[in-house]
């Protein structure tokens, strides 16, 4: 998956057709290997019957990424250790992986694409906070 990024000056904003998220609660893991098993064990679940191909986004609250980031792992070992668990993704590169939500405990989520397909649901990401077609 490539890094979404823009211009300085600007904000990156990713859109993505989606099903509703999906909650993966988990207070008990330490490390990486069983937190990121309850999320494989939620997109397998999710994206029965295979092939559901399609990027599913990653959703980790702060106390989940603390145990991921905590270990040393990077984003992308962290996508491959999930995509090794799955039968419904092509890649890694099917996973958006975002750390987002507050200090509430270990609820995160997985959000499914929708329509399910390769090209039908993929992020998207653009600059805001600038004109583009402005004239000065």
């Amino acid at each position: 998956m490539v890094a979404r990024t823009v211009d300085i000056g600007s904000w990156p904003s990713t859109v993505f057709a989606a099903e509703s998220p999906h909650q993966v609660t988990d207070n008990d893991s330490h490390t990486p290997e069983p937190l990121l098993d309850r999320f494989a064990r939620k997109i397998q679940a999710a994206g029965a019957p295979p092939p559901w191909v399609g990027c599913f986004v990653v959703v980790l609250c702060p106390e989940h990424a603390r145990v991921v980031a905590g270990a040393g792992w990077s984003k992308r070992q962290a996508r491959e250790y999930l995509a090794s668990k799955l039968t419904c993704l092509e890649s890694p590169d099917d996973l958006l992986l975002i750390v987002a939500g507050g200090e509430a405990g270990g609820f995160s989520a997985i959000v499914p694409p929708w329509p399910p397909g390769k090209h039908s649901s993929q992020p998207v990401t653009r600059p805001v906070g600038v004109c583009i077609d402005c004239e000065e």
